[in-house]
């Protein structure tokens, strides 16, 4: 993933040199890197989550530092309590793939802008605590951070 990333910015500097000393355009060119950072991006997901295939979610979910982790993000949103009720739900619907705060509304029978804010607000905090990233226009798990506290002693 990091060579293929080294790779994207090499070819950015390449046409940025173009586009400093020649005439051509290279506009499409800078399309394609877009694309290609897309893909990317949808590949690092991919392997973050290739690393947890064949491990039981809730397995992984109640690990002692995961759950710990966890806590600390519900305890973080004590305030809002619906929002809170949403954190463990929201791991789950986001371990395979990404998912958006309205698609989720959506999903769980109540797509008013009420639902949404209170998904929003738990989907923040998970992120802030590390356990989902932020992808496009909606969040999936950090499959990288759930493996680390999966294998750590939780003190």
């Amino acid at each position: 993933m990091i060579q293929i990333r080294e790779r994207l910015q090499t070819l950015r500097t390449q046409i940025a040199y173009l586009q400093a000393h020649s005439a051509v355009d290279v506009e499409v060119s800078l399309d394609i890197l877009d694309q290609l950072d897309g893909i990317a991006r949808d590949l690092a997901i991919a392997l973050d989550q290739a690393n947890l295939i064949g491990v039981d979610m809730e397995q992984v979910l109640a690990t002692p530092a995961v759950v710990q982790r966890i806590e600390q993000v519900a305890q973080s949103i004590q305030r809002d309590r619906t929002a809170r009720s949403y954190v463990w739900r929201l791991l789950r619907s986001c371990w395979y793939q990404k998912r958006s705060t309205v698609e989720l509304a959506r999903a769980w029978g109540s797509p008013d802008g009420a639902m949404q804010r209170h998904i929003y607000r738990a989907a923040r905090s998970l992120e802030t605590y590390g356990l989902l990233i932020a992808v496009e226009e909606g969040y999936r798990v950090n499959m990288a951070e759930i493996e680390r506290l999966s294998k750590s002693n939780p003190h």
